[in-house]
């Protein structure tokens, strides 16, 4: 009976988390890890936390935010890693913006070499982002699908297909789980 009063609070805390799993103090699972969701004055991240603006009555808005900002980082990094792989010069590359779409994970501009991701794909593992990032970065030097394409994505990521049917999982779930095209 000594721990009774212990029990009550983390038995109150797990029922609030299901009613709102967005709240403060829970987590959410960005590139196949978990982020603690903590309240802050602005937007952020850390290794492993998510800074929520409290000016955001939205959660999901709130989320957004931060995980622009991660994705944002996430994908720079990514791009100038595997852009020197396929051999595409800095100069080639343009600027990264990240949306918030639904209806595609990442696009290309070949001709000025900018990508464009939604953050939306931090749901999915750090592997299916290095597959989206090489897959957009070969539109610059392949803007189709062709053969020629499919072996530069199979050089660095072999195991493209299954990261693309992972992709497709994570999309079904984003639909479920209510994500909007505004958020």
């Amino acid at each position: 009976m000594q721990h009774m009063a212990w029990i009550q609070k983390r038995l109150a805390a797990y029922a609030a988390a299901a009613e709102n799993p967005l709240a403060t103090g829970t987590s959410v699972t960005l590139m196949g890890r978990p982020f603690r969701l903590e309240q802050a004055e602005e937007a952020g991240f850390t290794d492993d936390t998510l800074l929520l603006p409290k000016n955001e009555p939205n959660p999901k808005r709130a989320i957004a935010a931060a995980c622009r900002l991660l994705a944002k980082e996430a994908f720079s990094q990514r791009v100038s890693h595997f852009a020197p792989l396929l051999g595409i010069a800095s100069e080639k590359l343009g600027k990264i913006t990240i949306s918030g779409v639904n209806c595609r994970w990442g696009s290309c501009q070949a001709a000025g070499g900018d990508l464009e991701f939604t953050w939306k794909a931090l749901f999915c593992s750090s592997r299916d982002l290095d597959y989206l990032t090489v897959h957009e970065l070969c539109h610059i030097k392949h803007f189709d699908h062709s053969r020629s394409f499919w072996q530069a994505v199979e050089s660095l990521i072999p195991d493209w297909r299954e990261c693309r049917e992972r992709m497709r999982e994570v999309s079904r779930q984003l639909a479920v789980q209510g994500w909007r095209p505004t958020q």
